[in-house]
């Protein structure tokens, strides 16, 4: 458990993280907090909605401070320092229902105009 701590404070805890849920939406936002039960907080948050294929958000708009519970998120993805400084590095976590991120496995996403 003290390591999975130390890996949010370190890796995560402040990051913009692109959560998409399971209606479809994806919500981005800085990580705030996550509980033993995978609900997520994120303030300064953006949801964002597509409605066609292209993979670009068709509508976006802001809706603050959110929370976000566990059962519903689909995926995880948060900004590494490395991205922060313009280079491409990847950070992904897939969830299933409640199920924690291996954290070796984050990676950042290819499509950046998603976080700007």
């Amino acid at each position: 458990a003290a390591a999975a701590v130390a890996t949010i404070n370190s890796e995560i805890l402040n990051r913009t993280a692109l959560i998409q849920i399971s209606d479809g939406r994806a919500l981005r936002g800085t990580f705030v907090c996550v509980d033993s039960g995978v609900n997520v907080i994120l303030a300064n948050t953006d949801e964002l909605r597509f409605t066609d294929n292209s993979g670009k958000p068709t509508t976006t708009r802001n809706v603050g401070m959110v929370m976000i519970p566990g059962e519903h998120i689909v995926k995880v993805e948060v900004e590494t320092q490395q991205a922060r400084d313009g280079g491409v590095a990847q950070s992904t976590a897939d969830f299933q229902h409640h199920s924690a991120p291996a954290i070796g496995d984050l990676s950042w996403p290819h499509d950046e105009s998603l976080y700007s």
